[in-house]
């Protein structure tokens, strides 16, 4: 039987599922270093710090992917990638100054997490000292739990689009 066009080309970008080595993850990670270290004086402003964003619904694998990640990221480093720096924040949830101000109510429990996130936005999306975050339930995650709440009729979709318009205002500063 002949194949479709779409079978052919997805036979031809279909990738081993064999990981990578240390040595190549290295190299991928010094050609990230190479392109966001570009030398700068001081009277320039920082370059824009990379986040990346690991996000999904609950019992997703998030935790699980992030932890991989990193620890592939600070085992590869001693390959050639140490210059690499990475951040990797903790989520939101087990900071003890978001903990200590638990609360019954949800939109001010989330709001808690959003002020966290928007402060690591703030603070991280230009320091000189970091090439990539790796935000563990960002910004992203705090859309999904706005979405959610809307369709179960826990929270206004004014309220939503207030976060996210708060949120995407801050990202593309």
């Amino acid at each position: 039987m002949p194949q479709t066009g779409l079978e052919r080309r997805s036979r031809q970008l279909a990738m081993s599922n064999k990981p990578m080595s240390d040595e190549e993850i290295a190299v991928f990670l010094q050609s990230i270093f190479e392109t966001l270290d570009a030398p700068r004086r001081k009277c320039e402003r920082a370059g824009k710090t990379v986040f990346i964003d690991f996000f999904g619904p609950p019992k997703s694998g998030k935790d699980s992917i992030t932890e991989e990640v990193e620890r592939v990221v600070r085992r590869v480093r001693i390959f050639g990638a140490e210059k690499l720096n990475v951040y990797w924040p903790r989520e939101t949830a087990e900071f003890d100054e978001v903990r200590k101000r638990s609360t019954d109510d949800i939109l001010v429990f989330q709001a808690i997490h959003v002020a966290e996130v928007e402060s690591r936005i703030l603070n991280l999306s230009q320091d000189r000292n970091f090439h990539m975050v790796f935000n563990h339930r960002g910004p992203i995650d705090m859309l999904y739990w706005y979405a959610r709440w809307v369709r179960e009729g826990r929270c206004s979709e004014l309220h939503r689009e207030s976060v996210r318009s708060r949120l995407y205002d801050l990202q593309g500063q």
